[in-house]
C-alpha cells in the first residue's frame, strides 16, 4: 500500500508507564485532509503516527518515545534508514525546514501529539503546511555525519533541470508564506532571509525565481549567500562562466571545508584534494554525461552542497 497512513497509539493503562507500550495500529490511508481531521478528532489515542511504511503491527515503548517527544519539541521523525540523506537533510536543517524540501512522512515517521497535531489540522490548509506547523527540533551542529545513499526515498535536485519540479505548485503557497511559518528568531528584513527563498525554489528547480531572490540580496548578507545561490543557479542553467563570476564574489565560503569532507567520501575523484574549489566543481559538473557515474556523484555533492548552504543560510539569517 502507497500513501499516507495515520497510526493511532494506544496502551494498556493497567501496568505503570515505564513498561506500558504503544500499539500503532492503521486507522485509514488517505490523501483528503478532512478525512484526517475527522478520524483524528474522533480518536482518543495520546500519540500519532504518520507514515507511508506499512510493516507489520509495532509495539514502542511510551516513556522513550514520549520524552524524545518532548524534549525535541511537539513532533519526533524517524528515518526509515539509519543515517540516510534524510537524515542528514533533517538534522542539519530541523523538521519544519526539511519539510519544504520532502515529505517527512514519505522518508520515515513521524510521531505527533494527538493534540498538536488537532490543533495544525485547524490551521492548515494542505498536509506539508500541517507537518512544518510542527514544533519541530532545532538543526544539530555535527561536523561530518556518514552518509548512506542507499536510501532513494528524496529525489536529489538535477544538474541541469529543464522544468520545474511538480512538487512546487504544492509548497510555493509555504514559501511565499515563509515569514508567518519560521520562528521569531529570524531576521525577516535580512538579505539572508531573501536568500533562504532562493535555496528553497533552487531545490525546486525554479531557477528563473530563485535567480530573482539572488539578485534582491546579491553581495550582501553575513556570508554572500545569496551569490552563493546565485553561482549554484548558473552552474545549473548550465552557465559555466557566469557560475564562476558569482562565486568570486562569494569569496571563501564556511560552506567549504564541510562539502569537501562529504565529496571526499562520496567519490574518489575528491580523495586528494585538499582544499574545496568550486570552479573545479562546475568543470566537472559541466563534462558529467547524461546516466554516468560521474554525474550520479556530482549530483550528491550539489544535494550536499545546497543542503549545507541552506545552513548556513538558516544560521546567518538569525537577529
Amino acid at each position: 500500500m502507497s500513501g499516507l497512513h495515520i497510526l493511532a497509539a494506544s496502551c494498556d493503562d493497567s501496568v505503570s508507564r515505564n513498561e506500558q507500550t504503544y500499539q500503532f495500529e492503521i486507522i485509514k490511508d488517505f490523501e483528503n485532509l478532512d478525512s484526517i481531521s475527522q478520524i483524528v478528532n474522533q480518536s482518543s489515542a495520546e500519540c500519532f503516527s504518520l507514515t507511508d511504511l506499512i510493516s507489520e503491527p509495532e509495539q514502542i515503548p511510551v516513556s522513550p518515545l514520549l520524552s524524545e517527544i518532548q524534549s525535541n519539541g511537539s513532533a519526533l521523525w524517524l528515518s526509515k534508514v539509519p543515517h540516510s540523506f534524510a537524515s542528514f537533510v533533517v538534522n542539519a536543517l530541523g523538521g519544519k525546514m526539511a519539510s519544504l524540501w520532502f515529505p517527512l512522512w514519505k522518508s520515515g515517521r513521524v510521531f505527533v501529539q494527538s493534540s498538536v497535531l488537532r490543533a495544525a489540522l485547524e490551521e492548515s490548509s494542505s498536509l506539508d503546511e500541517v507537518v512544518i506547523k510542527f514544533n519541530w527540533n532545532e538543526p544539530t551542529e555535527s561536523e561530518y555525519e556518514e552518509i548512506d545513499w542507499s536510501d532513494c526515498s528524496v529525489e536529489l535536485p538535477e544538474l541541469a533541470p529543464t522544468r520545474e519540479h511538480p512538487r512546487l505548485k504544492r509548497i510555493e503557497p509555504l514559501i511565499q508564506n515563509l515569514e508567518a511559518l519560521l520562528p521569531a528568531s529570524y531576521d525577516r528584513s535580512s538579505p539572508d532571509f531573501t536568500a533562504l527563498r532562493a535555496g528553497l525554489y533552487q531545490w525546486y528547480d525554479a531557477l528563473e525565481v530563485s535567480h530573482g531572490y539572488s539578485q534582491d540580496a546579491q553581495h550582501q548578507g553575513k556570508n554572500q549567500a545569496a551569490d552563493y545561490w546565485h553561482a549554484i543557479m548558473h552552474r545549473r542553467e548550465p552557465d559555466d562562466s557566469n557560475s564562476k563570476y558569482w562565486f568570486r564574489h562569494v569569496g571563501h565560503s564556511p560552506v567549504f571545508a564541510k562539502l569537501l569532507r562529504y565529496a571526499q567520501s562520496i567519490s574518489d575523484d575528491f580523495a586528494s584534494r585538499e582544499s574545496w574549489d568550486p570552479f573545479a566543481f562546475v568543470d566537472y559538473c559541466s563534462s558529467c554525461t547524461r546516466g554516468s557515474n560521474e554525474e550520479q556523484v556530482a549530483q550528491r555533492i550539489q544535494a550536499v552542497e545546497m543542503v549545507l548552504l541552506m545552513q548556513q543560510t538558516m544560521r546567518d539569517a538569525q537577529k
